[in-house]
C-alpha cells in the first residue's frame, strides 16, 4: 500500500475539525462541538487518514 500526501483541502478540513474539538474541550464551550468533541477529533483524524490513503481526495 502506497501512501500519498493529503490534498490541501483534506488537510485544512481535518485541521478545522481537530481545532474545533480542542477549543470545545479546552477553551470556549461551543454548544455544538463541546458535547461531541471526541467525535469531532475522530472525524478530523479520519479525514486526514483518508486523505493519505486515497488518491485525489
Amino acid at each position: 500500500m502506497k501512501f500519498n500526501a493529503p490534498t490541501r483541502s483534506a488537510f485544512v478540513f481535518s485541521l478545522v475539525l481537530i481545532i474545533a474539538s480542542l477549543v470545545g474541550v479546552l477553551g470556549e464551550k461551543l454548544p455544538v462541538v463541546t458535547p461531541h468533541a471526541f467525535w469531532f477529533s475522530v472525524a478530523g483524524y479520519a479525514v486526514l487518514a483518508a486523505g493519505c490513503v486515497f488518491r485525489r481526495m
